[in-house]
């Protein structure tokens, strides 16, 4: 991605462990109504250059309908408050979202309610979440393994210290336009990437119809999209690819019958011991499909 200015930016990336982004560019002083497409907004949307001297802050973001979550979720989202007992931990809820994009970030009210879903909606509710507030994402079909400010190896810097921004590719396609899944991000609260993300949906609902999926209007196509340069892969956030997983897809899927969390993390190594590769491990439950089959299994 190329921005034109008279005054230099940098756009530098580096993939450390998991895909991360690092971006440190140096943007006039304007709004991003101007720079971007958007209204003209307040002083809280200016574009700023967060790689410097701003840390990721020790905060859980979680999305769901109502406060009140299935069984399987509640037991899951326990996992990131237990692995982080000193961090601020938010359950953002539908309502909540609303209000937040109200009063924070008024110029996309119209769009926000114009999208489709509810998925839509919550999908890009996540990204405000990064940029206003900073923190960490997670799906709550995630499974915390290790402490997100643990270091990845023994001496050196926490996950959360590689960079300003991190995504995550999943698997080992990086063409496959669903291999940026936005089931977890972190990041410092002002980055630009966020906005750009958000520009990226304002575009994919001027063209949408009614083919548009939930993944090409504001979920990982969109991510996708937004970030088109990669480098290198690891396994720490997705431990396996939901689109290539033939051999464990039934322990391993809270959409299915036989799912097992313990036999998918110990056939993973992924079950957060020392040594292990994986932070996390996500059972892919899709639950914001019209199809409700897991519902079961994620109340069991």
């Amino acid at each position: 991605m190329v921005l034109n200015s008279n005054r230099s930016r940098h756009f530098a990336l580096c993939i450390i462990g998991i895909v991360l982004l690092w971006t440190l560019w140096y943007l006039p002083q304007q709004r991003t109504g101007e720079l971007a497409g958007w209204p003209a907004s307040p002083s809280d949307h200016i574009l700023i250059d967060p790689g410097v001297g701003v840390s990721i802050p020790k905060i859980i973001h979680q999305s769901w309908k109502t406060e009140a979550l299935p069984k399987k979720f509640v037991q899951w989202s326990d996992s990131w408050k237990q692995h982080h007992p000193t961090w601020t931990y938010i359950l953002w809820t539908d309502d909540m979202n609303r209000k937040f994009i109200e009063t924070s970030f008024p110029w996309f009210l119209d769009t926000y309610d114009a999208l489709p879903k509810n998925i839509n909606r919550a999908d890009a509710s996540r990204y405000f979440y990064m940029y206003k507030y900073g923190g960490v994402y997670a799906d709550l079909d995630m499974e915390c393994l290790r402490a997100m400010d643990a270091p990845v190896v023994e001496g050196g810097p926490a996950l959360i210290e590689r960079g300003s921004a991190l995504i995550s590719f999943m698997g080992l396609d990086t063409q496959f336009e669903h291999s940026l899944p936005n089931a977890w991000m972190a990041s410092a609260p002002g980055h630009p990437f966020w906005m750009f993300v958000v520009n990226e949906i304002m575009r994919a609902f001027r063209r949408s119809d009614a083919n548009t999926t939930a993944e090409e209007l504001a979920g990982p196509v969109v991510l996708f999209r937004t970030y088109s340069n990669h480098n290198d892969i690891q396994g720490y956030i997705y431990p396996y690819s939901w689109a290539n997983a033939h051999q464990i897809g039934a322990i391993c899927s809270a959409q299915s019958p036989q799912f097992n969390g313990s036999a998918c993390k110990l056939a993973l190594g992924a079950e957060g011991k020392p040594g292990q590769q994986p932070y996390t491990i996500t059972y892919w439950s899709h639950s914001w499909g019209e199809q409700q089959a897991n519902s079961k299994v994620l109340d069991d």
